[in-house]
Order: C-alpha cells, then sequence, then structure tokens
C-alpha cells in the first residue's frame, strides 16, 4: 500500500519517462502561443455580449437546424462562431455539442479562412 501511495504522489513524467518530452514540448508551445498571440486583438469589430451574443447564436443555429448548412448565414456571424461556441444554451448544452455543426464550420472555414478568426479559435 505504502508503494502505491508513493507512486500516485510522483508526477507522471518519473514514473512513465517517455512523457517527459511531450509535457515539455506541450509546455514550450503554450508559451510559445501566449508570447506570440497574447497581445493581438482578437478581433476586429466588438466583442458580442450579452443580448447580441444570445442573437447571433441563434441566429445560426435556427439556420443551420432548418437547413442542415451553413449557406445563407451572414459571413460576420460564422465569422463570429468561435465566441457563440461554448456560450451556454438554456438547457446547458452548446453549439460545441453538435458534432454536425462542428463539422459544417470546419468545412465552411477550410474554403473562408481568416485571420482574426483564427486568433478567436486559438483565444
Amino acid at each position: 500500500m505504502s508503494l502505491k501511495r508513493a507512486l500516485s504522489r510522483l508526477p507522471p513524467t518519473s514514473i512513465f519517462p517517455a512523457l517527459l518530452p511531450l509535457s515539455r514540448h506541450t509546455a514550450l508551445a503554450e508559451e510559445r502561443i501566449d508570447t506570440i498571440f497574447g497581445s493581438l486583438p482578437l478581433s476586429r469589430g466588438r466583442t458580442p455580449t450579452g443580448e447580441d451574443a444570445r442573437e447571433g447564436r441563434e441566429r445560426i443555429e435556427r439556420a443551420f437546424r432548418e437547413h442542415r448548412s451553413l449557406a445563407g448565414i451572414e459571413r460576420r456571424l460564422l465569422n463570429r462562431v468561435p465566441w457563440y461556441l461554448f456560450e451556454p444554451r438554456e438547457d446547458g448544452t452548446t453549439l460545441a455539442d453538435d458534432p454536425a455543426f462542428c463539422l459544417a464550420w470546419r468545412d465552411w472555414f477550410d474554403h473562408n479562412p481568416s485571420s482574426s478568426t483564427l486568433l478567436l479559435l486559438l483565444h
């Protein structure tokens, strides 16, 4: 029992040395992302909040639910999807919980890349 307790107190990298490079590289990558992107503005416009955020998210959800595609949705709203992805709905779920929506938005973003939207995703 004491061996199990002692092992549980050790960091995983001391038990499994192969994890050491991965954890070190992950920490270095996180530090580099903070250094490069930390001071950049997150969007060209203002951050959607309150009623504006809920209304935008609901418009996107409604259009996607009706057509099962993102066709016809304003580009401005689609660029703001990273803000809406994790905003909770009334039932506690989020847009990110819908794999079909995430795949459709990813496909849209592949054809309509934007540096400001990428910065929002990183944020």
